[in-house]
């Protein structure tokens, strides 16, 4: 597969593409699945206004009364925001960065079938992890330094 850098001057676009052929730079609507990037899309900025950094712990037990022994919500901290702001973030688990998008895997016993996740999510006040897991009790913790990144933008 051959990925295309295109840029047309005359008119003020620039785009990235895959193909054998320039349709994605004159139709890129027509062409999504081939675009990966283009000039004539609106893609929202992201201007971080705020950073928040924390090592967090999937701790070997939990116990959360109010959502059971398999999930439980780890507060990050105040986004400082009105409204619900955007939010990006990664995780250093094992000392690989993994960004935050959807759910991501904290710790597996694939021999068990066990599994520790977290999501990261954002309210009105607050940015947090919600942990969920397939067993409630390990033998030991793992920690990861968390760094989620809030926009100026709300969501709503």
């Amino acid at each position: 597969m051959t990925i295309w850098y295109d840029v047309d001057g005359a008119n003020s676009r620039v785009a990235v593409y895959t193909g054998d052929d320039d349709a994605p730079m004159a139709a890129p609507r027509a062409n999504l699945g081939r675009t990966k990037l283009h000039t004539d899309f609106n893609y929202l900025p992201f201007i971080p206004a705020k950073k928040l950094t924390a090592t967090v712990v999937a701790v070997a037990s939990i116990t959360d009364v109010a959502r059971g022994p398999m999930r439980r919500t780890i507060n990050l901290g105040p986004h400082g925001m009105e409204g619900v702001p955007f939010i990006y973030g990664f995780a250093t688990i094992g000392g690989i960065i993994r960004p935050m998008c959807g759910t991501i895997p904290v710790r597996v016993a694939a021999s068990r079938g066990t599994l520790v996740h977290w999501t990261l999510g954002v309210n009105e006040t607050n940015v947090f992890i919600s942990e969920g897991r397939s067993y409630p009790i390990w033998t030991s913790s793992t920690s990861a330094l968390v760094e989620v990144y809030i926009s100026k933008k709300l969501v709503i």
